[in-house]
């Protein structure tokens, strides 16, 4: 008998791993999530997915030295004194999603910012500066429709019928919504409510998207700034058809962007998935030329010169690829080569 129960807690506790493991709907906490988990939050539906590891961010010697210059960091404490919420300390993930038709002019999409935070503080500070807020409840959850006050001001001139003095309509307001204890979102109303859906178990994650799960997977999820997207057929085709020298992104259906700082430099890449072999040479070459004629100015700016020759391109047989390795010390380079160029009025 207690041989049968022994086994009994053992496969309990295996039972209570596997689902902890898993990727289920759920709210990660501030300080222990993990990026995998911040995508459990969002829609089957999305189209194209952003992770950005802030509190890692904040860690890099480059972030460290903008808080202690003697010009950026008094800006910054400003904004975390103006927000509420300081980056290094408080913020640990920003995620990202868009969802449905990614080819509307303003698609819906939602972000998600994993924190320790207070939500009266938060509130207070949006009412501090004139934000008028308006409220409503979907699931349980409160959504705050935050309008500018410039914005609250055009709206009810329109309103009440008349010309607002910038002659353009006024911006859509803001939406944003206190997920849970550690979650923010922020984004278009139909972005949060598919979120609070998902988090209520009304609707499956992105991980029962099977085209989503796979680039998930092929991702470089180590670094500091990830994203991917799935790309319709019949965008890659109009942006073909629009321009003919770019009838070789016909086939497109993917793009991977990843980007991260080790070892005192940065590595990005992008890249773009396409099943046509051809096409994807085409592509390289078309880069390639591109980048040669970036390198025409090697001559004149040898920083320049040095960051084409960090520029790798590359294809095969599913994929071309742009990467690079830029060394700190070149961004230093190119930064000093920028600020001779620009006016001093520009500078300022």
């Amino acid at each position: 008998m207690k041989k049968f129960a022994a086994i009994g807690i053992v496969i309990s506790f295996m039972f209570l791993c596997f689902v902890a493991c898993g990727h289920n709907a759920g709210a990660p906490a501030a300080g222990s999530a993990k990026a995998e988990d911040m995508l459990s939050m969002f829609p089957k539906e999305a189209r194209g997915l952003l992770v950005v590891d802030i509190h890692r961010a904040m860690q890099t010697e480059p972030a460290q030295k903008m808080i202690a210059d003697k010009e950026s960091g008094p800006k910054y404490q400003d904004f975390v004194k103006q927000a509420g919420l300081d980056p290094q300390k408080d913020v640990y993930f920003l995620a990202g999603a868009l969802l449905g038709d990614i080819q509307q002019d303003k698609p819906d999409g939602v972000l998600i910012i994993n924190a320790r935070y207070d939500k009266d503080t938060l509130l207070a500070k949006i009412k501090e500066k004139g934000g008028e807020l308006k409220e409503s409840v979907y699931e349980g959850i409160t959504i705050y429709e935050i309008n500018e006050p410039a914005k609250a001001a055009e709206a009810e001139k329109q309103a009440q019928g008349s010309q607002p003095e910038t002659m353009q309509p006024a911006g859509a307001p803001g939406h944003g919504a206190f997920l849970t204890d550690s979650n923010i979102a922020v984004g278009t109303e139909a972005g949060i409510k598919a979120v609070i859906d998902v988090l209520k178990n009304k609707k499956e994650n992105v991980y029962k998207n099977p085209e989503l799960s796979d680039l998930i997977n092929q991702s470089k999820k180590d670094a500091m700034v990830w994203a991917v997207l799935a790309v319709p057929a019949e965008a890659a085709k109009k942006m073909a058809q629009q321009n003919p020298m770019l009838s070789s992104l016909e086939g497109i259906h993917s793009v991977l962007f990843s980007f991260d700082y080790r070892d005192k430099a940065i590595e990005a890449e992008i890249k773009a998935l396409n099943k046509d072999e051809q096409k994807n040479k085409q592509i390289a070459d078309l880069l390639t030329g591109l980048k040669a004629m970036g390198g025409m100015a090697a001559s004149q700016k040898p920083e320049v010169g040095e960051l084409m020759n960090k520029i790798i391109i590359s294809s095969g047989p599913d994929s071309v690829s742009i990467s690079a390795n830029i060394p700190e010390e070149l961004i230093n380079k190119l930064s000093e080569s920028a600020k001779k160029v620009i006016p001093e009025k520009e500078k300022k």
